[in-house]
């Protein structure tokens, strides 16, 4: 019985693992493609996360949010060492309530990392961009609390994780939520690019062991 038990679990794994990579295969392509205009894809935003958009409009820096305790993503380690901070640096990430151009709509944007030094936005006056821009940035939804994780405080305007819906609320914005990408990085202005897409994939070691 355990040889065949094991064998069948097994090939369960050749199966999960070939399942892993395709979608490893499809989050790629997700934050590779060409932007679509967000205004063409409202009604779709709730199966479009990690998806690029482009949008046009300007920031309102008077809204702005942080959300604390967090290290540069490893592929801005150099940028963040140029703003005083490096791989294991602390520091937040700066959400700004960003007008589209039509006025209609306000939504987040997760400008980038900055370390704690520069967390308050006087103490980077040259990164605050005035005016209207056109910017790119992948959607994404609210993350779970882990178990190591401060419980978000938003009656303080204190924020340990992302939870889109709270943070519209605070903001007055819609619930929708965009990651800058780096390129939409500023001189002295928070880091974009801020994006983690990890997925663990051990399979074939499961394979092997069973």
């Amino acid at each position: 019985l355990f040889p065949v038990l094991t064998f069948g679990l097994g090939t369960w794994q050749i199966g999960r693992r070939q399942w892993k990579l395709n979608l490893i295969d499809a989050l790629k392509e997700r934050t590779t493609a060409e932007p679509q205009p967000l205004e063409q894809c409202m009604d779709q935003l709730d199966d479009m996360e990690y998806m690029r958009v482009k949008v046009r409009g300007h920031f309102e820096h008077t809204g702005e949010m942080h959300i604390a305790l967090r290290a540069p993503a490893d592929d801005n380690t150099a940028r963040a060492g140029s703003m005083g901070g490096g791989k294991r640096a602390a520091g937040g990430n700066v959400i700004t309530p960003f007008i589209l151009e039509n006025g209609f709509v306000q939504i987040l944007v997760n400008r980038g990392w900055v370390p704690f030094d520069k967390i308050q936005p006087q103490m980077r006056p040259e990164g605050q961009v005035e005016g209207v821009i056109d910017l790119v940035g992948l959607v994404r939804h609210s993350d779970e609390r882990t178990q190591f994780v401060p419980a978000n405080r938003p009656k303080e305007n204190q924020w340990f994780r992302r939870d889109v819906e709270a943070m519209a609320r605070n903001a007055d914005t819609a619930p929708i939520f965009l990651d800058a990408v780096e390129g939409n990085t500023v001189e002295g202005g928070p880091i974009g690019g801020q994006t983690r897409v990890t997925i663990r994939n051990e399979h074939a070691s499961y394979i092997v062991t069973w």
